[in-house]
């Protein structure tokens, strides 16, 4: 069972064999039972001052994987890290796996403090992890267009743009990067468009990019 709750969570029959507390607000939660049916472990997996949510769980590959997003303050419990404080409004989804007995393998944070991700569903494909859900104003090397819009990707090592301008990763610097430049202009902290290095994306990137519009990437 994963989900989330606020205040006292009971469980286990009867109601109360195990017990969990929140941190202060709407917690994750993972509760493992037997094939009886008896509760066998329960614990937080995320939680703190602020709401937080579940997103999805499967079992792939001989583990569990889950995703959900914490707000202001909130941890992922299995990285040990805390957040920065920042608007309430906005969330930072994770990721985290574990082994049917309950060792952490893994985890981490999907985006950060500048960035509202909320990761709702997980799929296991060929020996490969998709994750989707909503984001904005950017993740990674892919920005929104407006508001919050859909994302789906997949789980691997970080790709770094081959060369500079080129956001979007494909070998050359050209139009679909102009239009990433375009969507992250006004950009005032931790911004990934930001050529010029003064931590905001503004006009001198936009010089930037047009001096380097056409290189073809090593």
């Amino acid at each position: 069972m994963y989900g989330s709750f606020s205040n006292t969570l009971a469980l286990g029959s009867p109601i109360g064999t195990q017990s969990l507390t929140s941190l202060g607000s709407t917690d994750v939660f993972l509760a493992i039972f037997d094939n009886a049916g008896a509760i066998d472990t329960a614990y937080i997996v995320a939680g703190g001052v602020s709401t937080d949510e579940a997103g999805a769980l499967i079992e792939f590959n001989g583990q569990f994987h889950a995703t959900g997003w914490v707000r202001q303050g909130g941890a992922l419990l299995s990285t040990g890290a805390t957040l920065p404080q920042w608007d309430v409004n906005s969330a930072n989804g994770f990721y985290t796996s574990f082994s049917f007995d309950h060792e952490w393998s893994a985890g981490f944070y999907l985006g950060d403090e500048s960035t509202n991700v909320e990761p709702t569903a997980i799929a296991g494909a060929a020996g490969e992890l998709y994750v989707a859900g909503e984001f904005q104003p950017g993740f990674g090397e892919v920005f929104a267009f407006a508001g919050q819009d859909a994302f789906i990707g997949r789980l691997g090592e970080p790709t770094t743009p081959q060369c500079a301008g080129d956001f979007d990763n494909d070998g050359i610097v050209a139009a679909s990067d102009l239009l990433l430049l375009l969507a992250e202009f006004g950009c005032a902290s931790s911004c990934s468009a930001d050529l010029s290095g003064d931590g905001q994306t503004n006009v001198s990137d936009v010089l930037l990019f047009l001096s380097l519009f056409g290189t073809v990437c090593d």
